[in-house]
């Protein structure tokens, strides 16, 4: 025990600087996570307040009021998720008011704040699918595709698969129309989406 305890007792010494520092950088790393958890925390926190107030003033169309929200939400913590529904939200209240381009900007601005592996999945999808819209009532029917197919598995989507059977038949393309809308309607029949098939198939019905 004696000779094991030496062997302890000479390793400490001889490694104690190599030691402390190890035990220094560990104690640091464990600081710097606890810090930035609690800045994280105490940031959502924050985001969420002026979410509330945004949409109050919202609410009791306080426009000044609201605007002043909205920009500090923004320009502050557009990284968190008040602010990129707080985008979403104002993006089809400003479509509603006749707004298209603002409308459009602010979508714009959600797809890229979703984008990515660790972005939000569900509001990139709806962001791309609202741009397309406005893209096709601007009759920007190439950007409305492009924005479309860029989504990911966008052929195996009900609804995607549809939209791009509406833009074709904007564009006049009636063969290619129908086989979206056969091929959302083959969707959501394996959806049991009875209400989106019906649909389809009117539109196919409608067809010339």
């Amino acid at each position: 025990m004696t000779e094991e305890n030496n062997a302890v007792t000479n390793f400490l010494d001889k490694y104690k600087y190599i030691i402390g520092v190890i035990i220094i950088i560990f104690l640091l790393v464990l600081a710097f996570i606890f810090i930035s958890s609690q800045a994280k925390a105490n940031k959502i926190e924050e985001a969420s307040k002026l979410y509330y107030n945004w949409n109050l003033n919202v609410l009791n169309d306080n426009i000044e009021k609201s605007d002043e929200y909205l920009n500090e939400l923004l320009n502050d913590y557009e990284d968190t998720g008040y602010a990129k529904l707080a985008l979403l939200q104002d993006s089809t209240k400003e479509f509603e008011q006749g707004n298209a381009d603002t409308s459009l900007n602010q979508l714009l601005r959600l797809k890229d704040l979703t984008a990515g592996p660790r972005g939000n999945k569900l509001l990139h999808k709806i962001a791309s699918i609202n741009i397309a819209r406005i893209n096709i009532d601007q009759a920007e029917y190439d950007n409305a595709i492009s924005i479309l197919t860029s989504l990911p598995n966008s052929s195996q989507d009900a609804f995607v698969t549809e939209l791009m059977g509406d833009i074709y038949l904007k564009q006049g393309n009636t063969s290619e129309s129908r086989a979206q809308y056969l091929s959302a309607a083959e969707m959501y029949a394996d959806e049991n989406n009875e209400v989106g098939q019906r649909l389809v198939r009117m539109k196919i019905a409608n067809l010339k």
